[in-house]
């Protein structure tokens, strides 16, 4: 069976709903390639989500499960498909429900990746409003939270949703979050993720760096969990010590001290040598913790395996932060270079 003669199919009329899936599913392993997509397209395969009444006006959850399989494999690496499957019938028929199954998540969070795709999704929305119905999927464990919180995340890089966070009371909401014990490591890596979207914002960044709730949760997270939570952990401290403020101003310490005793084996460096020249650039008794914990020799013995030029730029700042106007941090340095001369 060709895509053109399946495609002819499922235009015929008044058959089973299972006639239907099974069509729609036949159609997900004929298109393959960017060949078969186009092929879609010019072949009229849009006609189904515009067109077909069953399609277009289904409550059947296997069926709306099947057209969003379809629409994730039409979408690959093509704008076309995507604003096709944006604008057509079925899809915001199925917007005006307001329950989203797991597929149609997995549909969303693919779009919400490219930007023009997520302005046209943007549009189509009232963001208060579908901002709390993902808001309320992630406090209920008895949904797929994961899926909410990545849509969310991704959305979030547009102004329209920062908006909304831009009330101190809802920031609030979103960071109380992360306190709860429910929530699993995936999706507290997300959240980290969300945040970091959300911090770009100034407004929203400043309110975030004073809640010293925040800043506890996050030292507190440091050295706890691996990987892409370290990674997004790193990336949102990153975010919030680019603004100076008198709650870090008491938390410093800690930061720096955790950050020294926990990421001695991490491979992150460059996030961690840039977030302690944040920290060193803003308060200058961080200094002599750095030095103290032996951050020159870090950084010399980091630079000497790493090539990076992103991880040469940030060691080489923080190493000019901690010598520049600190006398103990140069005589370390002439130390450092004494024993690699006669060594």
């Amino acid at each position: 069976m060709n895509l053109t003669n399946t495609l002819k199919k499922l235009y015929i009329d008044k058959q089973p709903i299972i006639y239907y899936i099974g069509g729609i599913d036949l159609l997900c392993q004929l298109i393959k390639d960017e060949t078969t997509r186009t092929a879609f397209r010019i072949n009229n395969g849009f006609n189904l989500f515009n067109s077909h009444s069953i399609i277009i006006e289904n409550d059947n959850e296997n069926l709306s499960e099947s057209i969003f399989n379809l629409m994730i494999i039409l979408c690959q690496d093509d704008d076309e498909n995507t604003k096709q499957c944006l604008e057509c019938k079925f899809f915001n028929n199925y917007l005006r429900k307001n329950i989203y199954s797991i597929k149609a998540f997995q549909f969303l969070i693919e779009i919400s990746l490219k930007n023009q795709s997520r302005l046209i999704f943007i549009e189509k929305i009232i963001p208060n409003s579908f901002i709390q119905y993902l808001i309320n999927i992630i406090n209920d464990k008895k949904f797929n939270r994961i899926y909410a919180a990545k849509l969310l995340s991704n959305l979030a890089i547009e102004s329209k949703i920062k908006q909304y966070f831009s009330n101190k009371d809802e920031l609030i909401k979103l960071i109380a979050i992360l306190k709860s014990s429910s929530i699993d490591e995936e999706t507290r890596t997300v959240i980290l993720s969300l945040l970091t979207n959300l911090c770009s914002e100034k407004h929203i960044r400043f309110c975030a760096v004073n809640q010293t709730e925040l800043f506890q949760i996050l030292i507190e997270d440091l050295g706890q969990y691996e990987n892409e939570y370290e990674l997004n952990l790193l990336g949102l401290l990153i975010n919030l010590t680019n603004e100076q403020s008198s709650t870090l101003e008491g938390l410093y310490k800690n930061l720096c001290e955790k950050i020294l005793t926990k990421f001695k084996n991490s491979s992150h460096h460059q996030r961690i040598f840039t977030l302690l020249g944040n920290i060193a650039m803003y308060y200058e008794q961080a200094i002599n913790i750095l030095i103290e914990y032996n951050i020159i020799s870090w950084i010399s013995q980091i630079l000497q395996q790493n090539i990076n030029e992103e991880m040469i730029r940030a060691g080489i700042r923080l190493l000019a932060l901690c010598t520049q106007s600190n006398v103990q941090g140069q005589q370390t340095v002439a130390n450092d270079t004494k024993r690699k001369i006669f060594n």
